[in-house]
């Protein structure tokens, strides 16, 4: 029984320690690092806490190990719970719903009820039901919304997608729907470097920016659509925000970025184990 008390208190210490770092995690601007800095940051920090556990311990010992580990699945769970909780529609009257999900080659669409739906990873054999839904497509990319879509510009990079389009609603709203696919020959920061250069000469200039850009939010590599666009979840959300793997939400890999003068109502993930990642909804109103 004391061994249980014993880890416990352990792993209640290393929660303690970890949690104002769990969102950080190592920098991806220096090569030495880069591909640390897709790791979990949870992962990353149990596996550095663990080491110092263990170095403090006599090696027959071992249980330090267990200590930083229940601390990494304690940390992901509350990110769990806080992102499942927040999964409610957003009021359409608040401004305009976007949703955006990677479906993961699923039929997933038919009971989703947003304004606009942004789908990455569309299987060809998509159908909406319900609500009659305007639809442009590009490959694996779907923008489905209750009101007129006008395709603008499909743009591909080496890694990197990004259809643009524009939604007749009261106001137009000019949106990107991107996908950057991850590659070990190229640095993902090149990547998303062009697709912001890209972006940044469409007309009219996106108000929003979603997709899988399978680039944790910490990245360094995001600076360039960060210098452009505001972060949905920074300005409108709470909790970690993290959208993969939907059964264990460990990062935040999907993104939603609004134009400065473009008001972000709300932002929210929700937990559906239909596909490996979690949806994510963001309330916008346009500027006059």
């Amino acid at each position: 029984m004391s061994g249980i008390v014993t880890l416990l208190a352990r792993s209640a210490i290393v929660v303690a320690a970890a949690c104002p770092l769990a969102t950080l995690g190592p920098s991806d601007r220096w090569p030495a690092t880069a591909l640390l800095a897709y790791a979990p940051p949870p992962c990353v920090i149990a596996l550095a806490l663990s080491a110092l556990f263990a170095l403090g311990r006599r090696p027959e010992r071992n249980t330090a190990w267990l200590a930083p580990g229940l601390a990494a699945v304690i940390l992901s769970v509350i990110a769990l719970v806080d992102d499942a909780r927040r999964t409610g529609p957003a009021a359409s009257s608040e401004g305009a719903s976007i949703l955006h999900w990677n479906v993961a080659s699923r039929d997933l669409a038919g009971g989703l009820d947003d304004d606009i739906l942004c789908l990455s990873e569309a299987p060809a054999s998509l159908s909406f039901s319900g609500r009659a839904r305007h639809v442009c497509r590009e490959g694996n990319l779907v923008v489905a919304s209750r009101w007129p879509v006008e395709r603008r510009a499909f743009w591909r990079g080496t890694h990197a997608k990004a259809l643009h389009v524009v939604v007749h609603a009261d106001r137009p709203v000019s949106l990107v729907l991107a996908d950057v696919y991850p590659s070990l020959r190229r640095a993902r920061r090149d990547a998303i470097a062009e697709l912001a250069a890209a972006v940044r000469v469409m007309d009219p200039w996106p108000h929003v920016l979603v997709g899988d850009l399978n680039t944790p939010d910490h990245a360094w590599s995001l600076s360039p659509l960060r210098a452009s666009f505001a972060d949905a979840h920074r300005l409108a959300g709470s909790g970690a925000g993290h959208t993969w793997p939907a059964w264990l939400p460990l990062m935040r890999i999907d993104h939603a970025f609004a134009r400065p003068d473009v008001h972000v109502v709300a932002y929210r993930t929700g937990a559906d184990l239909r596909s490996d990642h979690l949806w994510q909804r963001m309330v916008v109103r346009l500027p006059r």
